[in-house]
């Protein structure tokens, strides 16, 4: 009798440890995971240049500063400035509120390789930076 009280404790033990653990890991990926979406919304054309729009959307709790826009192109590690066109949206905000969005339209590089758009930010009042992505583009 005495032996399973005891087998009891230790499983209920062992499943409370467990269950710390989980909400803590999940806990710190959910705080430190970016949470600014870029999403793909459509191409178009400005001039003689393809442009790709994205949107992107600030899903933090709080407002953002945005900084360091640029194209990456597959097997760079350099950050390329982006093309744009003063008749294509474009940046109007330095900052985004928790929920708002910013569409921008990308031109599509000379180079003929994979890229893509990103955009670093930072949660205002914080040192913390973190970059937006959209996804790959072909060529």
């Amino acid at each position: 009798m005495m032996h399973s009280f005891r087998n009891r404790w230790l499983l209920f033990a062992f499943v409370f440890v467990a269950a710390l653990t989980w909400v803590g890991i999940h806990l710190k990926r959910a705080a430190s995971a970016p949470r600014v979406a870029a999403s793909f919304l459509s191409y178009t054309n400005g001039g003689s240049r393809q442009f790709v729009v994205v949107s992107f959307v600030n899903r933090e709790r709080v407002p953002i500063q945005w900084h360091d826009l640029y194209v990456e192109e597959a097997g760079s590690s350099e950050h390329h400035a982006p093309i744009f066109n003063p008749s294509l949206p474009w940046i109007t905000k330095p900052s985004l509120e928790s929920g708002d969005s910013e569409v921008l339209a990308v031109g599509k590089p000379t180079e003929q390789v994979r890229w893509r758009v990103c955009w670093g930010y930072s949660p205002v009042d914080t040192t913390n930076s973190y970059t937006a992505t959209s996804k790959w583009f072909e060529p």
